[in-house]
This record gives structure tokens, sequence and C-alpha cells, in this order.
């Protein structure tokens, strides 16, 4: 292991509502607990990391993957945590897929509605060239005038 671990901390914040979520509501859990829980937790990701890195280069590759990861919870015997892990990163990915295609939609509503007010305005523009030329168009005609 690295002679920094022990400088590696997650952050208190994010341990203390980790550790909320998983107790029952009104448990109370001691301050050097909570250091502990993030002392061991750093640890057990330094570990973890390691195996997975050793799976990584053992297939001869230097990037982990998701599969690097499952292969050492496995070769670690934390086989308990592996479909946990699983769902997790299934629920993480539709997550993420659902948010971009959020951004999608919503910025084809905007794109839409911006197109709908400039005919509406008596053109319709489609594009960021053609929204230029137009208000370059006006300001000349605004100078003539």
């Amino acid at each position: 292991m690295s002679d920094k671990v022990e400088d590696l901390s997650l952050p208190n914040a994010v341990v203390a509502r980790i550790i909320k979520e998983a107790l029952p509501p009104g448990s109370i859990v001691a301050k050097d607990a909570k250091l502990a829980i993030a002392k061991a937790t750093s640890l057990f990701i330094v570990y973890l990391s390691q195996t997975a890195t050793e799976v990584a280069s053992n297939n001869k590759r230097k990037t982990l993957k998701e599969s690097d990861i499952i292969d050492a919870l496995s070769e670690t015997e934390f086989d308990d945590l592996v479909p946990l892990v699983k769902s997790e990163l299934e629920a993480a990915k539709v997550k993420k897929a659902n948010k971009a295609k959020e951004k999608k939609e919503k910025k084809a509503e905007e794109e839409k509605g911006e197109n709908e007010a400039e005919e509406e305005a008596g053109g319709e523009v489609n594009t960021e060239a053609d929204k230029e030329n137009a208000e370059q168009k006006n300001n000349e005609d605004e100078m003539e005038s």
C-alpha cells in the first residue's frame, strides 16, 4: 500500500450521510466511530483498487473496467457485494441515460420555441449562422434608416 494511505480520507459529510442512510432512524454514531468507518472505507477502496489493478494487468490492460472491480470483489471474498454493486451500476447507467435524454429533449424544446418566436417575427431562422446573418442584416437596415 501507499505511504500516503493515512492521508486519504473521504469527506466527513459524505461519510455521515452514508452512515445515516444505512442505520435505523434514531441511531447515534460516536465521532470516533465515524472516523473509524471513514478510515476503514478508505483502506477498503485502496485494497479493492489494487486488486482490480492486478486483474486488469493480468488481462494486459492498464485501464480498470467495471468487470475488474466485480472480479476484484470476488477475488477478495466480497462475493456478497457483487449483486448489489451490479444493480447499483445498472441503476446509475439508467439514471445517466435518463438525464441525457431529458437534457436533449429540453434543448430541442428550447430550439423549437426560438424558431417559433422567430417565425412569428416574420422570418424562419434555423441555424446559428442564419440567426447571425439575420441579426447582422437587421443592424445594417437600422443603420441605413
